[in-house]
């Protein structure tokens, strides 16, 4: 069964996130528009209305943090736990006609791309696909991804599927996986919703954890990043051959740093190459505690510069 209570925490840190535009550093000669994100030392602050110059956060008549922000924004865990759950089939069912079958021909149903999500139950370890197309959110159990309608086993619930990307260039995005009991990395080759192929990539420690995929060496090819949680390594993972026949052949240190945790990887400063999202690591309980969110611009495999993100509180996810 798949429920969208939870899907409220990451609306929130969406809302924020979304509302606002990138940060600057704050100028005492610059006047700001309502709604415009400054940056004063290691805070973060939001214009309330429109502030003429010489206004220095966090002057309360113009400005406001971004924590109080988040904060305000923030859903304790009883109120997020008396919320209602819904099914998604029952969700399905009060949209207007008919909403396509599982198995329907048309539309995305038929192939899975980067517009549809692809979502996992960890009790269970059913995947399913949200085909995003026209007005329904297309679902379908784990049995129509892998077979197209043919009852097959679910995956183990130790086997987390990590990441996705067109790795053997045949215009169709599959999926990667990594068993959290043994540490084996695969690629599951996908041919629209039905899984065409598996290989075995890689088995490493159990710590290592796959944190993003995106071409880093500029060969065309999909490489992974990975993340040691034990000793707070980052790598670049590079993977060479041609068609479904991948292997790993060598990997690259980005930095020993325990202190973040790599949350994404995408071209963010538009200079042709792939950048990772950091999350600041934190042992507090409170969920209005604040972490630090950066990106680390990359230049290859090596991080050439940090540019501060947003300091957010910790439960919006």
């Amino acid at each position: 069964m798949f429920t969208l209570k939870y899907s409220i925490t990451a609306f929130l840190f969406l809302s924020v996130s979304l509302l606002y535009a990138q940060p600057v550093t704050w100028d005492a000669s610059t006047s700001y528009s309502t709604g415009t994100l400054v940056i004063v030392g290691t805070s973060t602050y939001v214009a309330e209305i429109d502030v003429p110059a010489n206004k220095t956060p966090p002057n309360t008549t113009y400005w406001k943090s971004l924590e109080e922000t988040a904060a305000s924004l923030t859903m304790t865990t009883a109120a997020l736990e008396a919320l209602p759950t819904t099914e998604v089939a029952v969700l399905l069912a009060t949209l207007p006609g008919a909403a396509p079958d599982a198995n329907s021909s048309s539309g995305a149903a038929s192939s899975f791309s980067s517009a549809d999500i692809l979502i996992e139950n960890t009790v269970t370890g059913e995947r399913a696909v949200w085909d995003i197309y026209g007005a329904y959110q297309q679902f379908m159990t784990e049995d129509v991804l892998l077979s197209g309608g043919a009852t097959i086993n679910t995956y183990s619930t130790t086997t987390k599927v990590v990441g996705s990307g067109d790795f053997d260039l045949d215009g169709k995005i599959d999926i990667i996986t990594q068993d959290t009991t043994t540490g084996l990395k695969q690629i599951s080759f996908m041919n629209g919703n039905i899984i065409d192929s598996t290989i075995d990539l890689t088995t490493t420690a159990t710590s290592i954890n796959v944190v993003g995929v995106a071409d880093f060496n500029s060969d065309g090819k999909l490489d992974l990043v990975t993340e040691n949680t034990g000793t707070g390594e980052k790598r670049i993972s590079f993977i060479t051959g041609t068609g479904k026949s991948l292997s790993i052949t060598s990997s690259s240190l980005i930095e020993t740093n325990s202190g973040f945790r790599i949350v994404g990887a995408a071209d963010f400063d538009s200079d042709g190459k792939p950048d990772l999202l950091a999350e600041q690591v934190t042992t507090s309980s409170d969920p209005s505690a604040v972490v630090s969110r950066v990106i680390w611009i990359m230049n290859g495999a090596t991080k050439s510069s940090t540019v501060s993100f947003l300091n957010f509180a910790q439960e919006p996810r």
